[in-house]
């Protein structure tokens, strides 16, 4: 089964690094990651298994940018879709993991987690928060789909909830325990200027920023928070 990743970005070439380098070192082999970034901040890019696409104009909305790598991706029902976001940890055995269940189940996502708050490493109960960590079959999608937030609730929650609704959910931390690490406390790395009215402003606090202005060309590096947390673990990366 081809597995499709979709990540969705703004102006943080930092972290799409990280993320770049996390999905290369996935042992599953067929797979494709697609990112766009919608600041016009990355040099778009193709190879063999990954795309970036970086345009100037911000979507209307992030449902909106999931909706477009949906309709641009050539996608067969078998095939698998995983979100891939840019700023948390997915260990080697992510993407087998989630093909492994999904040979039995149309949605997946981890019951445990990892979470890095306060220098802490914690393995706790995922319940329906995560959006970052679900899989689903592409055949999915003729019955949910990505919807405009509404009702105070945001367009990942609507999805994840509509998603436990229509399927039965298989658990990929039966086949290894948990292979993600969501980091709660970044420093500047999680930062975008981009959102701020006031950009000189945020360059001049966080000075590490001025090296995204203009345009990137990304390249897989892993970032010395992201590397700490993995030091954690005891892994070797």
């Amino acid at each position: 089964m081809t597995v499709h990743c979709f990540c969705s970005t703004y102006g943080r070439p930092k972290m799409v690094a990280g993320a770049l380098y996390l999905f290369l070192q996935q042992t599953y082999n067929d797979k494709f990651l697609t990112i766009l970034d919608d600041s016009g901040c990355l040099v778009p890019k193709e190879e063999s298994s990954f795309k970036i696409i970086s345009v100037p104009d911000r979507f209307p909305s992030l449902a909106s940018k999931f909706r477009y790598l949906r309709q641009i991706t050539d996608l067969k029902d078998d095939d698998i879709i995983l979100i891939w976001d840019d700023d948390d940890i997915y260990l080697p055995h992510y993407i087998e993991s989630h093909v492994e269940i999904l040979k039995k189940y149309f949605f997946s996502k981890p019951s445990e987690v990892y979470i890095f708050y306060k220098e802490e490493l914690k393995r706790v109960r995922s319940g329906p928060l995560f959006y970052a960590t679900i899989g689903f079959k592409v055949s999915c999608l003729e019955e949910v789909d990505w919807e405009e937030e509404s009702d105070g609730k945001a367009f990942d929650q609507k999805f994840v909830l509509k998603m436990y609704r229509k399927f039965i959910c298989g658990d990929p931390c039966l086949v290894k325990e948990p292979q993600f690490i969501y980091c709660t406390s970044h420093p500047y790395l999680r930062f975008s200027p981009l959102r701020m009215k006031h950009k000189e402003d945020a360059y001049k606090i966080y000075p590490e920023l001025v090296n995204i202005k203009g345009k990137h060309d990304i390249v897989p590096e892993l970032d010395d928070e992201r590397k700490k947390i993995l030091g954690m673990l005891s892994l070797d990366h």
